[in-house]
């Protein structure tokens, strides 16, 4: 009878050491799953922009946020291999070709400048543009940090334009260039490396009755390569251009008016 009590006593003491292990064992597996999940969680992802691709051709132009950047960037690389110099006329753009010259105009105030496109960003929200420090100044938007702008393509590598700054002035009667609403214009939906992307964007509109058509244009973030755009409409005035853009930015809220030459 006492070697009977004995093993039991045993046997239960060896059933509760193994629960205890077992036990033991799956909370270290929870606490490292919980590690892990906490740490995929704080992992940060590569900044992207959400915004569509602004051709480099003469007159496209978008709309957007610009902010600037100075120290501690000035004095390092930009992403075209300058020295980065916060005192001179330059910008960064997500898309645009370096080289590329644009004309900055904040809405706030209607002050304009012009800048050449030596690097890359930024990748935040809707911004459009970072302007240097001196650009920035041009349009008043040093305090304010950002503002509200109409981003112009002016100058193509090679063929830069003339800079310009402050408040627009009229040109001579002699120079006054044709009014806007004589020029032509598409409404780009979409621009892609894959041509098959821009067909089965195509393809959305089929049942729309809409002019619509697939072009190819030298891509800035790939010069070996190509880009399909998507556009609707042919030769339409600016007028005409917009009010079909607000018929399709429902659906495609990434478009824009682009020259149509």
């Amino acid at each position: 009878m006492i070697h009977a009590t004995s093993n039991v006593k045993r046997s239960a003491a060896a059933q509760a050491r193994g629960l205890s292990l077992f036990f033991c064992i799956v909370l270290c597996v929870f606490t490292i799953a919980l590690g892990g999940c906490g740490r995929k969680q704080r992992r940060t992802q590569a900044p992207v922009s959400s915004r569509p691709v602004l051709p480099s051709v003469i007159g496209a132009y978008e709309e957007g946020i610009a902010s600037w950047y100075g120290d501690p960037y000035h004095g390092r690389r930009t992403a075209n291999g300058e020295v980065y110099d916060q005192e001179k006329m330059t910008a960064a753009h997500p898309t645009l070709r370096f080289g590329v010259v644009v004309e900055v105009t904040n809405h706030s105030n209607g002050l304009r400048t012009r800048v050449r496109i030596n690097d890359r960003g930024p990748f935040v929200g809707n911004r459009a543009i970072d302007l240097s420090r001196a650009a920035a100044r041009e349009i008043a938007m040093l305090g304010p940090g950002t503002a509200p702008v109409r981003v112009e393509v002016v100058g193509l590598p090679g063929q830069p334009a003339a800079p310009t700054t402050g408040a627009p002035q009229a040109p001579p009667a002699s120079e006054v260039p044709p009014r806007e609403e004589e020029a032509a214009f598409s409404v780009q939906i979409g621009a892609f490396a894959n041509y098959e992307n821009a067909v089965a964007l195509r393809g959305q509109l089929a049942d729309r009755n809409l002019d619509v058509r697939i072009v190819s244009a030298p891509n800035s973030a790939n010069p070996a390569g190509v880009l399909w755009r998507v556009l609707v409409g042919q030769r339409l005035s600016r007028s005409e251009a917009e009010k079909l853009s607000l018929t399709l930015r429902v659906d495609f809220p990434r478009i824009f008016l682009v020259p149509d030459h």
